[in-house]
């Protein structure tokens, strides 16, 4: 055999110890240690560490992508109602403009109700930072050779030990939320005007930009990566990782800024990612 031969053995039997189906990012990667120059058996070795890396992020990144859809599922609910209450009211500020944007949040903070949302947004938190958990155990196991960890053993156990922590600013999230849409009502509403909408128009617009979430589920987002972060950072913390590299596909932005400057101390890491909207950026163990 070919050492490319050899290399692409290694990756895939890297790759499966903790993914199933390669996607596209990992197939280049293969591809690319494939056409390396080296020492055979170094290259083999470094490709099996490197696939294993990669099968992590794969996999958290699928892991992820299922949270947020399940956490958008039970935001709508709560959105659709919010629409019910307050659509009619946003549709008759008959001139809204950008600068009206405080006067339509007003309206959908009076129209939602707190609790419901706060225990949506603390169970939401309390997952996240279980991901975040479990996989920064993943990613310390696959960084240093060990066996597999089993994301869906791991993950209730960490949720169970969240259970009790109350998310304090929960308020800040629903605030987030609801800016997030009353600027983009206020921006479809006062276009449609211009237009020469009706009420009625006015009025699918609201209800729709309210159910639809559009800049609710950004929002939702960006919480979601914050906290699997946060949850990342922790488990660091009491393991005592002082040292993180930011793990990132992007090109020529702030994420690949960021992890052209690895390792990061790992006090200054926290609070990093997300660097900005739908980022999914991964922190992991420096070693």
């Amino acid at each position: 055999m070919r050492t490319a031969d050899y290399v692409r053995a290694s990756f895939a039997l890297g790759y499966a110890e903790y993914a199933a189906d390669p996607t596209d990012e990992a197939k280049d990667l293969c591809a690319w240690l494939m056409e390396q120059d080296g020492d055979p058996m170094q290259l083999v070795e470094a490709t099996r560490d490197m696939a294993r890396l990669q099968g992590v992020r794969d996999t958290l990144r699928a892991r992820r992508d299922a949270l947020l859809t399940k956490w958008k599922g039970e935001l709508r609910p709560l959105l659709a109602a919010l629409a019910r209450q307050t659509a009619g009211k946003v549709a008759r500020k008959l001139s809204p403009h950008e600068s009206e944007q405080a006067d339509i949040l007003a309206i959908l903070k009076e129209g939602m109700s707190d609790e419901e949302w706060r225990a949506l947004l603390t169970k939401a938190w309390q997952e996240a930072q279980a991901e975040g958990r479990v996989g920064g155990m993943a990613f310390s196991a696959a960084l240093q050779g060990l066996t597999n960890v089993s994301l869906d053993q791991e993950f209730p156990q960490a949720l169970d030990a969240l259970r009790n922590i109350v998310l304090n600013d929960a308020n800040q999230w629903i605030d987030r939320i609801l800016n997030g849409t009353a600027y983009s009502l206020a921006q479809d509403l006062a276009d449609a005007l211009e237009n020469g909408a009706t009420y009625d128009d006015l009025l699918a617009l609201a209800d729709a930009g309210i159910t639809d979430g559009g800049d609710a589920a950004l929002m939702l987002d960006t919480m979601l990566s914050t906290g699997i972060s946060a949850g990342s950072i922790d488990l660091y913390d009491s393991e005592g990782v002082t040292e993180v590299d930011i793990l990132s596909s992007a090109v020529d932005d702030e994420c690949a800024d960021a992890a052209s400057q690895n390792p990061w101390p790992l006090s200054d890491a926290d609070g990093m990612v997300p660097f900005h909207p739908n980022c999914r950026c991964s922190v992991a163990p420096h070693f």
